[in-house]
């Protein structure tokens, strides 16, 4: 968390969105930021915990927490791996 946190300052929501991509890898190619008429969503295509996550769900809140917690808004997942999406979604609010 303590290294993202300069790299957002002073960076417009769009922007912090978009730098977030690289939370996992940097210049991440799983990682996409789609906005619509309803905002901006972050979608991942590959998770890294998905084999621990299939098991234990509670794990995907840490992700959820750590965005809202770094982007200053709320965050919910819109679409999920363990619902058969092929992707998790989460949609800036």
């Amino acid at each position: 968390m303590a290294r993202w946190t300069p790299q957002l300052a002073g960076k417009t929501l769009p922007e912090r969105v978009r730098a977030l991509q690289g939370i996992y890898l940097k210049e991440d190619p799983f990682m996409e930021v789609e906005e619509d008429a309803d905002g901006l969503r972050l979608i991942e295509h590959n998770c890294p915990f998905l084999n621990v996550a299939q098991h234990h769900p509670a794990l995907c809140s840490v992700t959820i927490n750590t965005l809202s917690r770094l982007l200053g808004v709320r965050v919910v997942r819109e679409e999920r791996f363990q619902n058969g999406n092929g992707l998790c979604a989460f949609r800036i609010l």
